[in-house]
């Protein structure tokens, strides 16, 4: 499969296929970069009192 078709089977691909493209690249990464971490973060568009939460939740743990 050429990168092409790869990029155009990604940006037709449905929720569940994403979130299975998505594990399958996190999964390389960590294969690759054994010695790094990788941190996805999805936060909500349409509420900023739950986004603000989580962001202050995400960075509290990032101090530790």
């Amino acid at each position: 499969m050429d990168k092409e078709k790869i990029y155009e089977y990604i940006e037709e691909a449905d929720r569940r296929e994403t979130m299975e493209i998505l594990d399958a690249a996190v999964n390389r990464f960590r294969e690759l970069y054994d010695d790094q971490e990788l941190i996805l973060l999805t936060l909500p568009k349409n509420n900023p009192a739950e986004r603000s939460r989580l962001i202050a939740q995400m960075a509290d743990m990032l101090k530790m």
